[in-house]
């Protein structure tokens, strides 16, 4: 197994989710990331064979977009990562053509509430 699969993401190009900081004590790290009513993450994540822990779902958007949070193991956050990616793309083809815009602003407005703390 090659030494980076255990590294933290540093950081990432990816704009459909957001992960809070790491304890580095805890077995999983937390994200939040942007979801559709249908869960398509839910199909995504089974294709790919990851399982997060997901905890709470927020609806954003008058219901056309839902906010998750949820843990995942340290082991499988690459995978979580390449889950992401192809969220992205899933999203796009099923119709969600604002995805990117929507969850841009959205990442912002968490950026803003993280800076007034």
């Amino acid at each position: 197994m090659p030494e980076t699969e255990n590294k933290e993401p540093e950081t990432t190009e990816l704009w459909n989710m957001a992960l809070f900081k790491p304890k580095w004590w805890l077995p999983w790290l937390t994200f939040y990331y942007i979801d559709c009513p249908q869960y398509l993450s839910f199909r995504v994540f089974d294709r790919n064979g990851v399982k997060p822990f997901l905890f709470r779902f927020t609806d954003l958007a008058d219901g056309k977009y839902i906010g998750v949070l949820c843990c995942v193991p340290r082991r499988r956050v690459h995978d979580f990562l390449a889950c992401m990616e192809e969220l992205q793309r899933v999203m796009y083809i099923c119709g969600y053509n604002d995805y990117e815009e929507f969850c841009r602003k959205e990442q912002d407005r968490l950026e803003v509430d993280d800076a007034d703390e």
